[in-house]
């Protein structure tokens, strides 16, 4: 694996060059293209597999990727790992829906952070926060995208979309250790940031009134 080598301006490279792979297979989405299909079904079928190992994906992963992002060695470099992967993650969260799956915005820890409310558990002790604890203490660029199919999986089947540009850039990063822990903690603070109090039976009483008034 290649690491990222001239800082903060390639993520802003990449970010860009997904964003424009992205629209084209939104747009289809939409219009439930057959192209679109297709190309969301070859990118399912890449999961997994070592970036530029597939020719079915070729156009949607590396087609006009930045100088900067490109390969010098036999190994794929971070930039071409990072769009393979979070291509592919995209179609598996994007299959069988027609709404897009792509929201901007909405990164990682606030999608995880819906998805524990929505399943009505207890937050701290949910199983959605485990598998998201995993996640977070991944020390490699494989082991992540390894969670984040999992994750994506349960994101896609309670309909929760995900801002995939912000996360390219956040896997692309995770290539270099000491962005991992920044990283972490953007995903802390969206999962963390406000949510909605449980009411007990005793808060809702004392907002109506209903409560009995002490004797005299």
């Amino acid at each position: 694996m290649i690491t990222p080598t001239t800082g903060r301006s390639d993520t802003a490279l990449l970010k860009r060059h997904i964003q424009a792979k992205l629209q084209p297979l939104l747009r289809g989405v939409a219009e439930q293209s057959p192209s679109a299909r297709a190309t969301t079904a070859h990118l399912r079928n890449a999961v997994g597999k070592p970036a530029g190992s597939d020719p079915a994906v070729w156009e949607a992963t590396l087609g006009d990727l930045p100088e900067p992002l490109v390969g010098k060695t036999d190994e794929p470099s971070a930039g071409e790992t990072a769009m393979h992967v979070i291509m592919a993650l995209f179609a598996i969260h994007q299959q069988g829906k027609t709404e897009a799956m792509h929201q901007p915005n909405q990164g990682l820890g606030t999608a995880v952070q819906r998805l524990v409310l929505d399943s009505g558990q207890d937050f701290e002790k949910n199983p959605f926060i485990r598998r998201f604890d995993a996640l977070t203490t991944s020390d490699s660029q494989a082991e992540l995208a390894w969670h984040l199919r999992s994750l994506i999986t349960q994101l896609r089947g309670a309909g929760i979309g995900l801002d995939y540009v912000r996360l390219a850039g956040q896997f692309y990063e995770f290539a270099l250790p000491w962005r991992r822990d920044p990283i972490r903690l953007q995903w802390g603070r969206e999962l963390y940031a406000y949510r909605p109090k449980k009411e007990s039976a005793g808060d809702k009483e004392s907002e109506t009134g209903t409560t009995n008034p002490p004797e005299a």
